[in-house]
């Protein structure tokens, strides 16, 4: 009997070749690999249905590649959706997330400056009434 063998994709961002660029490979791994980002590229996201891969390029464009997975794995040259303010492109952490249907973003923008004071309420908990 045949044994079916699931496979998933990993997006991930490298700097083996000297600069960060966005690539994908299947897993459990084959060691193929393919890369998404053609000028740089960093923090990578799905759409839910997997049919579109997000970046953020080195000159702080977000960045859409098509990808399709019926035989094997092919992906479309990435193009740019809309420029972003430098939001930590290549610091640690995603700095946005995307909607199910890959329609909407939401960005996490840095202010150089507050304007409004932070309040930290601790032992809130105390305060419920019983």
């Amino acid at each position: 009997m045949p044994r079916l063998v699931s496979v998933c994709w990993v997006a991930y961002s490298s700097s083996e070749n000297g600069q960060p660029e966005v690539l994908v490979e299947p897993f459990p791994r084959t060691g193929r690999k393919t890369q998404i980002s053609r000028s740089g590229g960093n923090k990578p996201a799905w759409r839910r249905d997997g049919k579109e891969l997000y970046f953020l390029s080195r000159d702080f464009r977000f960045m859409a590649a098509t990808i399709d997975i019926t035989s094997g794995l092919r992906a479309g040259t990435p193009v740019a959706l809309f420029p972003i303010p430098n939001v930590g492109v290549f610091s640690t952490g995603r700095q946005y997330g995307v909607s199910h249907d890959g329609q909407r973003f939401l960005f996490n923008l840095r202010q150089s400056q507050t304007t409004a004071p932070l309040t930290v309420i601790v032992n809130w908990t105390a305060t419920l009434q019983k």
